[in-house]
């Protein structure tokens, strides 16, 4: 009994924390798990999604503005949300080559395998993603495409160009969470 008491502490001492530190610099004594560990906020983000304008002519003045919004200030690892529109290549439709993000402290989206939607790691409240309309020459009918936020345990993170760490900080879908635009060829 006694072998296996001290084993236990042992291995206690091993996996624990025993650096002395206080967690997450509240003051607090020590739980036995690195403050760096400790430190990360597990609550999840609700986070909502707008898209304007809603009619998107292919012309090059007109911008399409993705804004995502989370309810709360993120982590500071950030947390990192999927915008999925139900049309494959449907971004192609948008200048994705000349996108801009605001603020600008946010890394730029990745977009998905097949082009219809992205991941953006939100390191701000509030982030806008902007790209201008694409005019391709070619005579097309209008199309709707509806985007919308894929709630995290949905996402296909496997199929995506990020690192799974990346993925790591969970998130809800608030409302409104989808948007439809219309892209059209004039206005």
């Amino acid at each position: 009994m006694t072998r296996w008491l001290v084993l236990v502490m042992l291995l206690g001492i091993a996996c624990g924390d025993d650096d002395g530190s206080t967690d997450a610099g509240t003051g607090a004594s020590d739980t036995g798990t690195d403050a760096s560990a400790d430190a990360g906020d597990p609550t999840p983000r609700t986070v909502t999604l707008e898209v304007t304008p809603g009619v998107v002519p292919e012309e090059p003045t007109t911008t399409v503005s993705f804004r995502l919004t989370l309810d709360a200030e993120p982590p500071a690892s950030g947390t990192r949300v999927y915008v999925l529109g139900d049309l494959t290549r449907g971004l192609t439709q948008l200048d994705v080559f000349a996108l801009s993000v605001d603020p600008s402290t946010n890394a730029r989206p990745q977009g998905d395998l097949d082009f219809s939607g992205f991941t953006l790691l939100m390191t701000s409240r509030e982030v806008t993603v902007s790209i201008d309309s694409f005019a391709d020459g070619e005579a097309e009918d209008p199309v709707d495409v509806m985007f919308r936020v894929v709630p995290f345990e949905e996402v296909p993170w496997g199929e995506l160009p990020v690192d799974g760490a990346e993925a790591a900080a969970p998130y809800v879908v608030g409302d409104p969470a989808t948007a439809m635009i219309r892209l059209q060829d004039s206005p």
